[in-house]
Order: structure tokens, then sequence, then C-alpha cells
């Protein structure tokens, strides 16, 4: 098998299956940990996007100008686009925690799915669980700076 510049020629795609990783973890009062995650697949992704409710983008009735009939828009500002924009806020901060749920290889507390997210939520410190939502994001998606230092080791 020929090395070149660090890469490995690929004979399948099962080589590049979904490996587990460990990333770190650095809390505020100096202790430092290891935590194995993976990245989820794209019917995981899917499965969790179905999993969590998300909001009905607000709309008003106005009448076209042009063609005199009444049309359905979508608003883009006001109290009801803004309720809008947090409710979506809150459905993403859901989904984040739903995924992280599958991608950390370590037990979280709770007996169901909820009491996991609820347990992310309301007992893991802020300094802990933004790390954590950090390695997921990094484990999903791949960044010009990552294909850069992976070109130039």
């Amino acid at each position: 098998m020929s090395v070149r510049d660090g890469y490995i020629p690929l004979k399948s795609l099962d080589e590049l299956g979904n490996p587990i990783v460990e990333r770190p973890i650095v809390l505020p009062d100096n202790r430092k940990f290891l935590v194995k995650m993976r990245g989820l697949t794209e019917a995981e992704m899917r499965a969790m996007r179905a999993k969590v409710p998300w909001p009905e983008s607000p709309t008003d009735m106005v009448r076209n100008p042009t063609t005199k009939q009444v049309e359905r828009v979508p608003l883009t500002s006001g109290p009801a686009y803004q309720q809008y924009q947090t409710a979506t806020e809150e459905a993403n901060g859901k989904l984040m925690k739903h995924c992280l749920l599958i991608s950390l290889q370590v037990p979280v507390p709770g007996a169901t799915e909820e009491e996991q997210v609820t347990y992310l939520e309301n007992q893991l410190g802020s300094v802990a669980l933004l790390q954590l939502m950090n390695h997921f994001n990094s484990l999903q998606m791949i960044s010009a700076e990552d294909i850069e230092a992976a070109k130039n080791p």
C-alpha cells in the first residue's frame, strides 16, 4: 500500500467508516478529559431532524396589487417573526443535543432520550456542553482550514 503525502489510497468506501475519536474537554478548574465521540450518518441526522418539532413560518394574507389576488406571504419582521426566530433557535438547540446523545460514546444519565437531553441542558456545565457541541460540529463538517492542514502537515 503506497502512502502519498500522508494519504492512503482508498480501496473501498467501507474503509471510511464512522470512526470513534477522542476529543479534549478542559474544565474551568483545569481538569482535562478525553471524550469518545463519533460523527452521525446521514440517516441518523434525518431521524434526529424528524424527532424535533419545528415551528411554522409566520405568514400573512396580502392582496397582490398587480393581480388583485389574495396571497399568503412570509413575514420577515414583527412580533410573530421574532417568536418564530426564537422557536427556531430552540429547535436547533434541541436538535444539537439529540445529535450529541448519539455522538457521545459515554453514558448520559436518564432513562429516556428526553431525560438525557434534559440532563445535558440542566446538569452539564455550559463550558463542557459548549466544547462537546463544538467537537460534534467539527465531526460533522470539515472546514477549509482542516483541508489546508491536511495538505500541509
